[in-house]
């Protein structure tokens, strides 16, 4: 079994990131197809003071949704863990819960 696993080990890094990204759009997806959810991100952007709320909530949430996608290589692609923990942060404040920043 362990030979099994080493000699696919130079595909780990592809798995890792098709499941991280997976996960990421399906925690998400809701702020991406659904405006209700835009919106209740609007006002989680407007009660902080962000400029334009609206359009600063759709701007994030494309740009997130499109640095996830394409991607390229090592060096172009976008840290995975503030990506995470951005997305994380804009899921729970549009639905309510505490944005986990302290």
């Amino acid at each position: 079994m362990t030979d099994w696993f080493e000699q696919r080990r130079d595909y780990a890094p592809i798995f890792i990131r098709l499941f991280a990204g997976v996960f990421l759009i399906y925690m998400s997806q809701d702020n991406v197809f659904s405006w209700e959810r835009m919106l209740e991100f609007e006002k989680f952007l407007r009660q902080f003071g962000f400029p334009l709320p609206l359009v600063s909530a759709v701007v994030s949430v494309a740009l997130l949704a499109l640095a996830l996608l394409f991607r390229r290589d090592e060096k172009s692609e976008p840290d995975m863990g503030s990506v995470s923990r951005s997305w994380t942060i804009e899921y729970n404040a549009s639905h309510g819960k505490d944005s986990g920043t302290g």
